[in-house]
């Protein structure tokens, strides 16, 4: 097996295995136990993790830059699906719906900035960001709002 079989079947099939097998405990545990809230967050959680990771590796495929924004949202929704699970244990919903306000304008953000972007950068983002004639303050934005919420 060539290293670039091994690399695809390392990073691309097993992940989505592994994946597609929690999902499935997931969605067996929810048809044991439908009314638990913090179970469906949790699988909310795993589905976006396992859809940003996708996402992540479909990027080389997409010129458009449709595959980062994805990825981005979904990173966004999975750290608020993360919060909102341990919220949950607290029964603090004032709490869970200022995470949710904060997840809202951070999506908002995200929309604003990619459409921002003039469309010849947003396919690769990392050699538009650091390019001294980069004119736009938008991907650096973009960028910005994702690690800001991320922390």
């Amino acid at each position: 097996m060539t290293w670039p079989q091994t690399a695809y079947l390392l990073g691309v099939i097993v992940p989505a295995v592994v994946a597609i097998g929690a999902l499935s405990w997931m969605v067996v545990q929810l048809t044991r136990s439908p009314l638990n809230r913090g179970l469906w967050v949790l699988t909310g959680c795993v589905t976006a993790g396992a859809a940003e990771y996708l996402l992540a590796w479909s990027q080389q495929t997409s010129p458009n830059g449709l595959a980062k924004l994805g990825q981005n949202l979904t990173m966004v929704v999975f750290q608020f699906l993360l919060v909102c699970f341990f919220l949950y244990s607290t029964n603090d919903a004032h709490r869970i719906r200022r995470q949710g306000l904060i997840c809202l304008v951070a999506v908002a953000l995200l929309l604003v900035f990619w459409v921002m972007t003039p469309s010849a950068y947003r396919g690769s983002p990392h050699d538009a960001t650091f390019s001294p004639e980069f004119p736009f303050v938008s991907m650096r934005l973009f960028q910005l709002t994702g690690t800001i919420y991320a922390c």
